[in-house]
């Protein structure tokens, strides 16, 4: 979540503070759409959330992948209490956190996971042909 909210934040920030819905990366990289495609499946959320000793590029594809959906998936439904968890992260915040505030993540990960294949794969395979 970390790595997730700083790539969210500094995407959105560097085009002017600008809230731009349907914006996924500023430069998608060649291989970033294989990377989260090929990655989504095998995501444990509470071993993603609890394990932050190992990140390898595709979490910090799926870590975004998550903030995007906590923020606009299914109309916002998380998007209240992920920033009130955000507000008062801790340094060392565990999945059992993120259930207390936000939901258990056994609801969200399902959904998090279609949402990603659903809605944001398409938007960066769009976003890389339109160069």
């Amino acid at each position: 979540l970390w790595e997730g909210r700083a790539d969210y934040l500094g995407i959105y920030s560097r085009k002017a503070s600008l809230f731009l819905p349907g914006y996924v990366w500023v430069e998608p990289d060649a291989s970033t759409f294989e990377i989260l495609s090929g990655a989504i499946d095998g995501v444990n959320l509470p071993k993603m959330i609890d394990d932050r000793s190992r990140f390898e590029f595709s979490g910090y594809c799926t870590s975004f992948a998550l903030v995007h959906y906590l923020l606009h998936g299914e109309d916002g439904k998380y998007a209240d209490r992920f920033k009130q968890f955000l507000s008062r992260l801790p340094a060392k915040a565990s999945a059992a956190d993120f259930e207390a505030v936000v939901s258990p993540l056994s609801e969200i990960e399902p959904a998090y996971k279609k949402y990603t294949k659903e809605v944001l794969l398409p938007l960066i395979k769009a976003s890389r042909t339109k160069k």
